[in-house]
């Protein structure tokens, strides 16, 4: 028997979604209550959330939470006057899905479904579930998707070698190249890593540094300081990035200066790193720092640590599959 409950305040299922998220190796670090907490908590902050509200819809079967499927409620002018968003859309989140158990079959998502729509008024907008989510499957298995786009996974085998032997020859020779570089011009570089800690201010200056610096060549937009303050004590990414307790940053720089880094969250199982954010500073454009950091960055992860996928996210970058990535597919469905 199913039954469910709604909640409006995510305190209220913390502790059926962390169990729910620990047993799971399939949900991403986007769908963690520590994560979706912080989106909870200051999501009014940006033009884009203002108008939603949260809601969290548990599903039980036989008194036992199976499924949690959070929601955002966006108002509309005309009839049926909501609709609704999985939720922590709106936050540049790379994948995102409901939080459910890993033995979970489709008649409990087909029940969840089922209830949460009789519960609510308007249709549900499932966007960047990924194709190996067990939700998504159920959902490409009955209904059809509007949309679909890529996202890029580097997986690596134990040790760098073997990684650097299945890359491309000519992206082995760039990585080589940039190197020698480095050399010829008589230049020092060294990957920081700085895992499980929160990140201070003066470090998360030179991430920012690098990362406006980058957005304001490549999208011509330029931050005010109202808008970074906003972003560095309020925005949910930026706060989750620098706080929370299984993210991880890589910084290569070259002469003591930072010139690309990327940074992200690891998995709950700790084999992968998930990794929504990577830029590198154009000055040192010639050393080609970009692959540098991604070639660095995985044989780190490969000698040292149990992290086996470098996780890109979505996007279509050449970089990221020159580097050795395979493209996964994330799919967006609306339910009337």
């Amino acid at each position: 028997m199913y039954t469910c409950i709604k909640h409006r305040k995510i305190t209220e299922v913390k502790e059926a979604w962390e169990k729910i998220y620990a047993e799971n190796p399939l949900l991403a670090p986007y769908q963690s209550y520590e994560f979706c907490s912080l989106v909870a908590a200051d999501y009014r902050l940006s033009h884009l959330r203002v108008l939603l509200k949260p809601v969290f819809f548990e599903i039980k079967r036989d008194g036992e939470t199976v499924v949690i499927v959070p929601l955002w409620r966006k108002p509309l002018k005309k009839p049926p006057f909501t609709e609704y968003y999985l939720f922590p859309d709106f936050c540049l989140c790379g994948y995102l899905d409901v939080v459910y158990r890993a033995d979970c079959t489709d008649e409990d998502f087909e029940a969840a479904l089922k209830l949460v729509k009789e519960r609510i008024k308007g249709s549900i907008t499932f966007r960047r579930v990924n194709e190996t989510s067990r939700f998504g499957q159920y959902l490409l298995g009955h209904f059809e998707p509007y949309g679909d786009a890529p996202s890029a996974m580097v997986s690596f085998p134990d040790g760098y070698d073997p990684y650097f032997a299945s890359l491309g020859k000519q992206t082995r020779q760039n990585v080589r190249t940039s190197r020698n570089r480095l050399k010829r011009d008589e230049k020092s570089y060294e990957l920081k890593v700085f895992s499980r800690q929160p990140l201070e201010d003066e470090l998360w200056d030179k991430v920012l540094r690098v990362h406006l610096k980058r957005k304001l060549i490549r999208d011509n937009v330029r931050e005010g300081g109202l808008r970074n303050y906003v972003d560095r004590k309020h925005d949910p990414m930026e706060r989750a990035l620098r706080t929370l307790p299984f993210n991880c940053l890589f910084m290569l720089e070259i002469d003591g200066v930072e010139a690309a880094y990327l940074v992200g969250f690891l998995s709950n199982d700790g084999k992968t790193l998930v990794v929504p954010r990577l830029a590198i500073d154009d000055d040192f454009k010639f050393y080609s720092p970009g692959i540098l950091l991604v070639a660095e960055t995985i044989s780190y992860l490969a000698e040292n640590t149990d992290v086996r996928n470098l996780d890109l996210c979505h996007g279509e970058q050449s970089y990221k599959y020159v580097m050795g990535a395979h493209a996964r597919t994330n799919y967006y469905f609306t339910i009337d």
